[in-house]
């Protein structure tokens, strides 16, 4: 059984180390389980957000000391940039190391959307199996 297997190795990891009897009938009930998932998705999301911004603007060329040659960014970048066009926000933003925080902000949004979600469908399944 999975759901056996997967108490047994909550058990002998530090993630959870005082697993009770409680503990594993609910896991066996989904319950945990579902709570283990969400909790899960919450921090992924939160992390590749932050992780994902910088490593975008990176690649597309914008980095802390200009234009990339040789990339997208110096492909699409002409010689009269509008302050304020998306360009230049993206340059900036690439600059100044303003990914991370944007980063930081997506990850955080879509870790709290993802474990609100996830929270309700939990919920809204428990309320239909009782």
């Amino acid at each position: 059984d999975s759901l056996f297997l997967m108490s047994e190795f909550l058990k002998s990891t530090a993630l959870i180390s005082s697993l009770t009897d409680r503990d594993s009938l609910l896991l066996k009930s989904g319950i945990l389980k579902s709570t283990v998932i969400i909790s899960s998705l919450t921090v992924g999301g939160t992390v590749v957000g932050v992780v994902a911004a910088p490593l975008v603007f990176t690649t597309v060329g914008f980095g802390s000391a200009g234009i990339a040659a040789g990339s997208l960014a110096a492909a699409i970048q002409t010689p009269n940039i509008v302050a304020g066009s998306a360009f230049a926000i993206a340059q900036s933003i690439g600059a100044t190391g303003g990914a991370a925080v944007i980063g930081l902000k997506i990850g955080v949004i879509s870790g709290a959307a993802t474990g609100i979600t996830g929270d309700v469908i939990r919920r809204f399944l428990n309320y239909y199996r009782s």
